[in-house]
């Protein structure tokens, strides 16, 4: 067990911790129970007093598990928070990584990440920094007028290289009325600095030099700027091109401003020969434009999600781009999770692209654009034999937002016929508590919506085709599945029809499901009153 390495260490000590009885506790008192978890920090303390005296030998003599015990959070509501932060950077001596995360409810929360980042910035190889400031509503006026930047370290950070520093993550979330200047860290990053992930409540100035960019492997932008602090497109593709060995690649959030029509045409290219994983999450034009000058010899890992409904003055420039785009990428091994791809109006102008050779597709329908699918252009297209996706044998869907309506049934029935090889359907909820409505939130079609859209329209359904959990990974057989659907709705209608009557509905056959579909679909029967399950 000594001889495992601490990372691996820190991961089976928290399987196999016993959840702290606290954790409850703290789930209905406080919104910082989203910061907790059994994985967490703050619970990994409470375990340690609950695991055998082996374990804790382990613990005591690892310096990486100490290392990971800065929460914020459960320092400051010790009673001697300085003392243990001097054990814990006692017990840690000889770590060259730095975990801090958890809520700050005070400034002293961050004061403590502070400090331990001045005294370890010198020796540090790897920095994993994710804070939420959370602000009580009487202190609000109190955090308004509070500078995080007038703490030294800030400037030890400005003026003192750290010369073994490989991996960078800082994220920020909650600050009011206030920009952690990135700026001030532009020193500390030298070429050693292979992955950098900034997130939240940060800034990178467009002037931003791009050497320290050209060892990067891993760069994930996940900004919510304003729209003065954005980069163009122009200024974004001057960094990559200094990010020559980027193997990662990950743009959230609003980053780039609106991109001029005129770079469609432009001769514009990047090099990344090595660029194997691009995840762009923006308008569908930062997208495209992203993909249109990002080098795809290696890429195997494509993910986009489109947000954000195109302008209308832009369709034409981009039924071009898209055209170019898919030319591009044909070759790529796989493409996963191309979302909204067909509900996006821009593709109205597209009769037939290379995308249909992908084998995995996942589909997000959400409120913004989902009035597209009301549109005849859009109708005709997903009518259209030409778009049929014949290699696709995997297909997720996912709404956001949205109920069930006819309207959106026979959307969907016009779309799923042009998925005839699809043998898997993946899904994520499994219940029949919203039978015909969808919740509002990110949940994938239930078991209804799949009943009601595949029988009764009468789509074929191919032999062998299964329905994957994606929450338990179990799979099912998708045409027993169906079956029951229908034994289910019929159940239902009964019910209510006896008990318009007065009368009782006694039993119910089942006896066509096998005993593992029977384990995780006989709990919504059960949900249905007075009923002998055969």
């Amino acid at each position: 067990m000594f001889d495992l390495p601490e990372d691996v260490l820190w991961y089976i000590f928290n399987f196999n911790s016993p959840e702290h009885p606290m954790f409850s506790h703290f789930a209905y008192r406080t919104p910082l129970y989203n910061h907790f978890g059994d994985h967490d920090t703050f619970m990994s303390t409470q375990h340690s007093s609950q695991v055998c005296k082996h374990w804790r030998r382990i613990i005591l003599s690892s310096p990486s598990i100490w290392g990971r015990l800065f929460n914020l959070f459960f320092l400051s509501h010790c009673r001697k928070p300085f003392e243990l932060i001097e054990l814990l950077l006692e017990r840690s001596n000889g770590c060259d990584k730095i975990y801090v995360h958890g809520a700050a409810e005070s400034k002293d929360g961050l004061w403590y990440f502070l400090e331990l980042i001045r005294l370890r910035w010198t020796s540090v190889a790897f920095v994993h920094v994710d804070i939420r400031v959370q602000i009580a509503l009487t202190a609000r006026e109190t955090w308004r007028n509070y500078d995080f930047m007038d703490h030294p370290a800030w400037t030890i950070l400005k003026d003192e290289v750290s010369p073994s520093l490989e991996y960078f993550k800082l994220s920020f979330s909650g600050l009011p009325q206030s920009r952690i200047k990135h700026r001030l860290f532009i020193n500390a990053y030298n070429q050693r600095v292979k992955f950098l992930h900034l997130h939240d409540n940060l800034r990178i100035p467009s002037d931003t030099q791009g050497p320290i960019f050209h060892n990067l492997r891993q760069l994930i932008l996940n900004l919510d700027l304003e729209q003065e602090e954005r980069w163009t497109i122009h200024q974004f593709f001057d960094v990559l091109k200094c990010a020559s060995l980027l193997e990662v690649l990950c743009i959230q959030r609003n980053f780039i401003h609106d991109i001029d029509s005129s770079i469609y045409t432009s001769p514009y290219s990047i090099g990344l020969p090595h660029l194997r994983y691009l995840e762009v999450v923006d308008t569908l034009e930062c997208c495209l434009t992203v993909l249109l000058y990002v080098e795809p010899a290696r890429i195997c890992n494509l993910n986009l999600d489109v947000s954000v409904v195109v302008k209308e003055f832009h369709l034409l420039h981009l039924a071009t781009l898209m055209r170019v785009v898919c030319d591009r990428y044909a070759q790529c091994m796989q493409f996963q999770d191309i979302l909204d791809l067909c509900i996006c109006p821009g593709l109205i102008y597209l009769k037939r692209t290379p995308l249909v050779c992908c084998d995995f597709l996942s589909i997000s329908f959400r409120p913004i654009n989902f009035q597209f699918l009301h549109l005849p252009e859009i109708v005709d297209l997903l009518q259209n034999d030409a778009f049929k996706f014949e290699a696709v044998s995997s297909l997720r869907l996912v709404q956001w937002g949205l109920r069930f309506e006819e309207a959106i049934s026979r959307r969907m029935e016009i779309l799923l016929r042009q998925f005839s090889s699809v043998k898997t359907l993946i899904t994520h909820s499994q219940g029949f508590d919203r039978f015909y409505h969808w919740s509002v939130g990110g949940d994938h079609f239930s078991l209804p919506h799949i009943q009601k859209i595949y029988l009764d329209n009468q789509i074929q359904i191919p032999a062998q085709s299964e329905l994957l959990w994606e929450e338990t990974d179990q799979r099912l057989d998708l045409q027993r599945v169906l079956e029951f659907c229908k034994v289910h709705l019929k159940t239902t209608q009964e019910i209510a029809t006896c008990q318009a009557k007065g009368e009782t509905l006694e039993s119910i056959d089942i006896s066509f499901l096998q005993n593992s579909d029977r384990e995780i679909l006989l709990p919504s029967l059960l949900q249905l009153s007075g009923l002998h399950i055969l």
